[in-house]
């Protein structure tokens, strides 16, 4: 990872630990391969980390849970497998590969990876309970929100509208209208080919436009973090 990206993982698990210290139900919070470059960001950011009431492993999670890896389930928005519920003797990993753009190309990351070190893997069920207007990108802190809520309340549904930003939710009527516009002319109010054409890319557009804003937002973020941590990222690139 870059500088700026390790900074966002640092920025991103502070708010998992800051969320569940005051969440209802609280859970267990690990964080592996905390070692190198990311292990010195968080003592210089973070320098009473020790004192959190998290675990820190400078092993890979693997390695970290060796004796329980028959429990591990990757999470992973490619996976096959819909995570219908949470059960309380597994333990879920969140991957801490931060996409900015650089891994496109490796959309499946996550998911080969755990497919080659033999770990099962599960999905959010988010497209079962809302649609989506882009990607399902998530940040670490909001799957853990998602894990955290769902333990408190075990609604997906409820869940997911809370934590997922409503810019990135497809709301039910702009679904029913969207719904319309596909069937065509059902209500007497056609539209030409050209026209749906012109709509059609005027969605693609605005999609595209909502996905560079959600990217700009996180790198406010993180330079936001960085200067009042007063970091130099420079000597991490």
């Amino acid at each position: 990872m870059t500088g700026k990206e390790i900074a966002s993982t640092v920025l991103q698990v502070t708010r998992c630990y800051a969320f569940n210290k005051s969440a209802p139900v609280k859970l267990n919070l690990h964080a592996s391969s905390f070692n190198s470059k990311i292990k010195q960001v968080f003592d210089k950011s973070q320098p009473h980390h020790q004192a959190w009431d998290v675990k820190f492993h400078d092993q890979k999670y693997k390695d970290a849970f060796c004796g329980r890896t028959k429990d591990l389930v990757y999470l992973s928005g490619d996976s096959p497998n819909v995570l219908q519920h949470l059960d309380e003797s597994k333990i879920y990993v969140i991957g801490g590969l931060v996409d900015r753009n650089r891994h496109k190309v490796l959309g499946y990351l996550c998911q080969e990876r755990a497919e080659s070190e033999r770990i099962p893997t599960a999905r959010l069920p988010i497209s079962e309970h809302i649609d989506m207007k882009s990607r399902q990108i998530l940040t670490i802190n909001q799957v853990f929100e998602i894990l955290s809520g769902y333990m408190e309340t075990r609604d997906w549904l409820s869940v997911l509208t809370r934590v997922l930003p409503k810019r990135k939710i497809w709301t039910e009527k702009q679904g029913e209208e969207a719904e319309r516009d596909e069937q065509g002319d059902l209500d007497g109010e056609s539209q030409s080919e050209d026209e749906q054409v012109d709509k059609h890319k005027s969605d693609i557009e605005e999609r595209q436009e909502e996905e560079k804003e959600l990217l700009k937002e996180d790198d406010i973020q993180v330079d936001q973090a960085s200067k009042k941590i007063r970091l130099d990222l420079s000597e991490y690139k």
